[in-house]
This record gives C-alpha cells, sequence and structure tokens, in this order.
C-alpha cells in the first residue's frame, strides 16, 4: 500500500483525535492565565503560572521521546498522554489557592506533554512527503475549527454564569471529558511499520550526532523562545487585571483568531509546498514583534482584536511550516526524540523568558510604576523578538 493509500484509509480517524483534543484544550487553555489572575495571583505568580507549565511541560520532553522512539507505540502513548492529563482537571478545580492552582496545572502539563513528540512521529508515518504542505495544513485546519467550536461554546457558557466562578468551571470538566474521548480516538488509529529504524540510545542526541540544519533550529528556537515568553506575564496581567477580560471576550478574541486561521490554511499549505519553508518561518516569528507593542502602548479590546486577526494569517503560514520543516529535517526512525528535544529546549526558554519577565515585573513596578515597568519590559520584548526572528533567514531550506 502507497503511502498516499495508506493515509486516505486513517485520516478521517487522525481528523477525530485532531477535532477531539483540539476541542479540549480550546476550552481551558485561552483562559487559564486569566483563571490565575481572577484567583488573585500576583505578577510575580503570574511568572510563576508560564514558567512552571513551560518547564513542567518539557523537561520530561526528551525522556517522552526517547521512550516513544524505543517502544515504537506511538498511539499508545498519545492515548494514555491525553486520558492521564484530562482528568487532572478533578484535582486542578479542587483547589482556589493561586500556587497550588499553579502546581496542579503544572503536573497536567508534564503528563499532556508526552503527546507531542509521538504524536508528531505518527504524523511522519502517516503523511505522505510529496503532499507533506497540503496535508498538515488540512490536519491544522481540523485543529483550529476543533478550538473555534470548543471557544464559542465557552463564550456560551460564560454568558448564562458571566461573574460566577461557573464560567470557567463548566468549559474546565467539559475539557476533561472530550480531552477522554480524544485518547478513545487516537486507539483507534493503525500506526504503519518503520521502514528503517537504527538500534536505538541516547548517544541520538548528542550535538554532535544531529544534522546540521535541525542543530540551526534548535539553536534559533530556544533563543526565540525566552524573547517569545517574556512578555507572557505582561500580557495576562493586562489582560486580567487591567482590561479585566472575562471568558466572554477572550472567546471573541480566540474565535476571531480562530476563524482567521481556518480561511488561511486554505492556501498555507500550498504555498508552503511552492515557495519553500524558510520564507513564512522568517516572517512569522518577527511578524510577532507587534503584540507586545500593541498590548503595552494600545491595551484596548478592539486594537487586540484587530491585531489578532492580522497576525493569525501570518501565524497559520508559520505553523504548516515549521512542522513541515521539522518533518523534512528529523530521521524517520528517531523523529520523536528529535521532535521531543526540540520541545524540551524551547519549553525550558520559555520557562526561563517566564520568569525573567515577571521577577524584572515585580522589581521594576515599585522603582518606576506599574504602566512605566510594563511598557519598557514590553518594548524589550518586541525588539527581541523581531531581532531572533530576523536571524532564522540563516537557516538553510531543506533539498538545498
Amino acid at each position: 500500500m502507497s503511502d498516499k493509500e495508506q493515509y486516505e484509509k486513517q485520516k478521517l480517524r487522525v481528523y477525530a483525535v485532531v477535532l477531539a483534543s483540539s476541542f479540549s484544550m480550546g476550552l481551558s487553555n485561552p483562559f487559564l492565565g486569566v483563571y490565575a489572575a481572577r484567583l488573585g495571583a500576583s505578577p510575580l505568580e503570574l511568572g510563576f503560572f508560564h514558567s512552571f507549565i513551560n518547564f513542567s511541560g518539557n523537561i520530561m520532553q526528551v525522556i517522552w521521546g526517547y521512550i516513544a522512539d524505543k517502544v515504537r507505540r506511538y498511539k499508545l502513548i498519545v492515548a494514555l498522554s491525553m486520558a492521564v492529563s484530562a482528568l487532572m482537571w478533578l484535582l486542578i478545580l479542587s483547589t482556589d489557592e493561586p500556587m497550588q492552582f499553579v502546581i496542579f496545572v503544572s503536573i497536567q502539563s508534564l503528563f499532556s506533554s508526552a503527546a507531542a513528540p509521538s504524536w508528531m512521529a505518527l504524523l511522519g508515518l502517516l503523511v505522505p512527503v510529496d503532499r507533506m504542505g497540503a496535508v498538515l495544513s488540512r490536519i491544522n485546519q481540523f485543529s483550529t475549527l476543533g478550538s473555534l467550536a470548543a471557544t464559542m461554546l465557552a463564550g456560551a457558557i460564560s454568558q448564562l454564569f458571566r461573574g460566577g466562578i461557573q464560567e470557567f468551571h463548566v468549559p474546565f470538566y467539559l475539557s476533561m471529558f472530550t480531552g477522554v474521548a480524544a485518547a478513545l480516538f487516537a486507539l483507534t488509529i493503525s500506526q504503519p511499520k518503520i521502514r528503517a529504524a537504527r538500534k536505538l540510545s541516547l548517544s541520538v542526541i548528542r550535538l554532535s550526532a544531529l544534522n546540521r540544519d535541525f542543530k540551526a533550529l534548535l539553536a534559533l528556537s530556544s533563543a526565540y523562545g525566552i524573547a517569545m515568553s517574556m512578555a507572557w506575564p505582561l500580557f495576562t496581567e493586562v489582560v486580567g487585571n487591567e482590561m479585566k477580560l472575562g471568558v466572554y471576550e477572550i472567546s471573541i478574541l480566540t474565535i476571531a483568531s480562530n476563524v482567521t486561521s481556518l480561511i488561511t490554511q486554505n492556501w498555507a499549505g500550498e504555498f508552503v509546498d511552492r515557495y519553500g519553508k524558510k520564507i513564512f518561518i522568517v516572517i512569522g516569528r518577527t511578524s510577532f514583534c507587534l503584540y507586545p507593542i500593541i498590548y503595552g502602548f494600545v491595551p484596548r479590546f478592539e486594537a487586540i482584536l484587530v491585531t489578532n486577526i492580522a497576525l493569525n494569517v501570518i501565524s497559520a503560514f508559520l505553523v504548516v511550516a515549521l512542522q513541515a520543516y521539522i518533518l523534512k529535517v528529523t530521521p524517520e526512525d528517531v523523529r520523536a526524540t528529535y521532535v521531543a528535544l526540540l520541545n524540551m529546549s524551547m519549553g525550558l526558554c520559555f520557562s526561563l523568558g517566564s520568569l525573567m519577565g515577571g521577577i524584572a515585573a515585580n522589581y521594576l513596578i515599585p522603582i518606576m510604576g506599574r504602566w512605566a515597568a510594563i511598557r519598557l519590559l514590553f518594548v524589550i520584548a518586541a525588539v527581541a523578538r523581531f531581532f531572533v526572528g530576523v536571524l532564522h533567514s540563516k537557516l538553510r531550506e531543506p533539498g538545498e
């Protein structure tokens, strides 16, 4: 059976997993930071929130990836990861203390992180090489559709419980049920055999063993992770405590972003296959410097809405280009380990950057005043994002 025939036979199962898992995440992920702020988290605690989630979600990535490549049971690991992380909601919603909430969500992130390298490795076995961009774009469309539907539902629920804690709790419980459903759907996928497998050891992640293209992506993505995440605690501070947005407003922002991505992804895969991956990676990561500028100097709902819509057009191309680039520059038989190494490195850098942003805000606010300090840090984050984004032009287009 050819790669194309094999994928055509399995694609509905893949779409089911993507829809259910993105629906689950769409009911919870956009609201976690605001919920932490609603519980009374300080700017420093919000820094810990972003830092701990990224640290716990990525510190085990290489181990998860190594285990996945060792046992070759990618779909089973995906299913277990999704199920355990979904059931963690029972523990998360048992507390109303900000730091306990941060710790429980961090544990959930640790379990959910096992799915990422195995899912990418599974897609690498299923997706036809000659249609990689187009197929990944279609998969991402289903992911966006699931997230869009979930966020619309969360927004509707928020109108029933406006101002009450239930506007968060009901979507979080629904996230648990759909996360378990995604795990069950993952078990229905038939995993193809790996065409060429080497004897595996952790030596495959030594820098000297990594290929040139992957090492360049690893270094640049790690640097970008710090530049990207410095602003995250400040975004949450502005949205949750300054603008005081709730589930309904955040749902509108997320829905607008998802609709834009859903439409744009119709062309993203074709463009990436035709014009290459590097150009869209450079443009995408550079353009994200606009977010901290808007949040810092035009903190109005309308301005943030327009910015989200505009940058999600670019983001749709970036996501497909990055996925296709990773699949191109990673060996098939150790792909989960390579993806895990990239995720771990970026996650640790996200953790470091978030912690830096939270600590810097906590130190500067008493000295400079709240808004002066926040704006200064937003400017620093914007410059860092732009500079590191431009450095991605050093990447080599796969196949050149």
